[in-house]
């Protein structure tokens, strides 16, 4: 399934009464601790190919395969939500518009993951140790417990990818 994927931002959401796909993907992910592990383990793997590069810097063959990577993790993860649910991507997409229109106060929640399928919102995320899930600072699994110092970001680059517009389903391809 090409196009609309999601992470596991939402996992910080707060619970809801939502119903609807929405609703139950956050329940999913509240459900299945295993994804944020997955995008952490994920992000600690991959972060070495973005973090010291500069935000004007070409893009290299590590960073677009990263991003393939981590576009492949969130559909395995979408696909077995909406295989569960019995819905179809067009379904969740439908519900997210549906979402929007409506002025629900979790669509922020979802714009924000839609923007991280970007490459250059992904790659402004990893060039900055900002975590995938969350978006505050980014410490590797294995650093939450040992006490390692984290890697240093960029945090203009940050800031700028907090302004970055929404990306759609339509708008959400790889890299050229």
């Amino acid at each position: 399934a090409a196009g609309m994927a999601v992470t596991a931002v939402l996992w910080h959401a707060p619970p809801t009464d939502q119903s609807g796909l929405p609703g139950a993907f956050l329940g999913y992910l509240q459900e299945h601790p295993e994804i944020l592990e997955e995008i952490r383990d994920f992000q600690a793997n991959n972060r070495c190919h973005f973090v010291g590069r500069g935000a004007g810097e070409e893009h290299t063959l590590e960073q677009s395969q990263s991003h393939r990577d981590f576009m492949a993790l969130v559909e395995k993860h979408l696909d077995a939500f909406l295989k569960g649910a019995g819905a179809t991507e067009e379904d969740f997409a439908k519900s997210l518009v549906d979402m929007k229109a409506g002025k629900n106060p979790h669509w922020q929640a979802f714009d924000l993951l839609l923007r991280k399928v970007d490459f250059e919102m992904f790659a402004a995320l990893l060039r900055t140790n900002s975590c995938l899930c969350c978006g505050g600072h980014f410490m590797p699994p294995a650093a939450a417990t040992s006490g390692e110092a984290p890697v240093a970001g960029d945090a203009a680059a940050a800031a700028a990818a907090a302004d970055a517009p929404a990306v759609t389903a339509a708008t959400a391809e790889a890299p050229p």
